[in-house]
């Protein structure tokens, strides 16, 4: 058994990917601000180029709109990447335990399923870091700026988002609800097999 004063070996691999979440929170605040685009680049042409009709200020601003999405896609690709790399230093750091645990398993004449489980949860566990999910959580925090950016920008922007958001909590709660039976039965069927 172990001792409880003993720190568990895969929290502190998680504690040590703490500069590589550092550096994702950094270019997260700077993707949500850029998310914004859109809002900001309607508001433009709405005030500057609708009154004036002014055809090279409407080109600038969807020029300007343009480099702003290919800078948000390259940040985002440079997010991935930094999460990748954090999911292969903490693999890097687990798998010789996990290799001598599932070998110590094998050793003690354990269940067939025991190694191999160990080195699949481990896989999970990196494949969970570099997911797109770990991002979205991320993110979450920051939508709040965003919120009150687009409430400073307008009220109504600001109610739209927030009944947006709404929405897709919605979907996404009801989703969740009706998969989780046929996915805890798939999950049942897979580790009986």
């Amino acid at each position: 058994m172990t001792q409880p004063d003993k720190k568990s070996e895969v929290r502190e691999a998680l504690f040590s990917l703490s500069p590589w979440v550092i550096r994702v929170l950094l270019f997260s605040v700077v993707t949500n601000i850029l998310v914004l685009t859109p809002s900001g680049y309607m508001l433009e042409v709405y005030d500057r180029v609708v009154n004036s009709r002014n055809h090279q200020t409407l080109l600038m601003l969807t020029i300007l709109v343009v480099g702003l999405y290919i800078m948000l896609e390259a940040l985002e690709w440079v997010r991935s990447g930094i999460m990748h790399q954090a999911a292969l230093a903490f693999d890097q750091r687990m798998r010789r335990r996990a290799f001598d645990t599932a070998f110590a398993a094998r050793l003690k004449n354990m269940p067939l399923g025991t190694a191999a489980q160990v080195t699949g949860d481990l896989r999970t566990v990196r494949d969970a870091i570099s997911s797109h999910v770990m991002l979205s959580i991320v993110d979450a925090p920051l939508a709040m700026l965003v919120l009150i950016i687009l409430f400073l920008m307008h009220p109504l922007l600001g109610w739209f988002s927030v009944i947006g958001a709404f929405i897709q909590f919605l979907i996404g709660f009801f989703n969740e609800r009706r998969i989780r039976g046929p996915l805890m039965n798939a999950t049942r069927g897979s580790t009986a097999s």
